[in-house]
């Protein structure tokens, strides 16, 4: 993210925090309760739930990660079983095994290309890199080492396939089984993607508006007159849970608002525009107009507030 956007610019506020002073349980039952709650207890909530603690990606077990493409990943794996041909369980899984390593040795190379790139881009001068980015860097590199070092064993290993059983069938079967073995992970790859699209697309509207709000002015003049403009981003995940985004903040606002006269062109009101991934929350139904509005996906709508009605409304969020 570009470190050069007006501060006016930059928020990005979740509204569904927790409390910050939860009070202790009143009653037996509700610590028994509080007791039992250990996570998602369904295969499929497991699944989903063990990327949630997912950084940059460098020392995840998973195998494919969200913005990795399974299919790539069976490309290498047919291609090594077609060069190496095995016929055993034990030579299968040599194969499998270097492929792993490869594919791990490929996630890393791209994740150190991409921290490099971006360092950079903040700062073209390397002189002025810090000991964090140096640490970053050296840490980044040290796994990609290491899967390199991982993939050099297990190409080592291929070498001890039994040149005896080329029976072409037999390989293929070899391949099946081996495909069949990872399906969880192509299962788990999908639910992660279903889990991240809300966020992905939050995060793409929060760049795209940030990118847009550098280019602006504070204030701007079109049709609605000098008005100070505020997108609000609502997005629901799947079960029901809402992240809420603000660009700029409501305290930025507050701030021009209270310097309007020291502007060219004084603003005398808000638009703000509100985009929704997913259906409208039943709490923002008193913008939509029509009924079909309430249940459309990813609507934008714009509301024009006077500052009054704008502080009543940023006062409640």
């Amino acid at each position: 993210m570009s470190h050069n956007c007006s501060p006016f610019f930059f928020s990005l506020l979740f509204i569904n925090l927790p409390p910050k002073n939860r009070k202790p349980p009143n009653s037996r039952l509700e610590t028994k309760a509080m007791a039992n709650q250990s996570g998602p207890t369904t295969f499929t909530g497991k699944l989903a739930s063990c990327m949630n603690n997912l950084q940059h990606g460098s020392t995840a077990k998973t195998l494919f990660l969200a913005d990795e493409n399974p299919a790539d990943f069976f490309s290498l794996l047919e291609n090594f079983f077609e060069q190496y041909q095995p016929a055993f369980d034990h030579d299968a899984a040599l194969v499998t095994r270097a492929v792993h390593d490869l594919w791990i040795l490929l996630r890393r190379e791209r994740t150190i290309d991409a921290y490099e790139k971006a360092l950079h881009t903040r700062k073209p001068d390397p002189t002025y890199w810090v000991q964090p980015d140096l640490h970053e860097m050296h840490l980044f590199d040290r796994y990609k080492t290491e899967a390199a070092r991982a993939h050099t064993r297990s190409l080592k290993n291929l070498q001890t396939i039994q040149k005896m059983a080329r029976d072409e069938e037999r390989w293929q079967q070899q391949l099946i089984n081996e495909k069949q073995k990872l399906a969880i992970q192509v299962e788990r790859w999908e639910l992660t993607r279903i889990k991240e699209a809300p966020k992905k697309m939050m995060a793409e509207n929060i760049a795209e508006a940030m990118k847009l709000a550098t280019e602006n002015q504070d204030v701007q003049v079109d049709e609605h007159g000098p008005h100070i403009p505020q997108a609000v981003f609502v997005v629901t995940e799947g079960d029901g849970s809402q992240h809420v985004g603000i660009v700029p903040t409501n305290d930025a606002v507050h701030r021009i608002i209270g310097m309007a006269n020291q502007y060219p062109q004084p603003p005398i009101e808000v638009v703000r525009t509100y985009v929704f991934g997913g259906p409208v929350p039943p709490a923002y139904h008193w913008l939509t107009t029509e009924d079909w509005q309430r249940t459309a996906n990813d609507l934008e709508l714009r509301k024009t507030l006077s500052f009054d009605e704008w502080r009543k409304l940023a006062a409640n969020e």
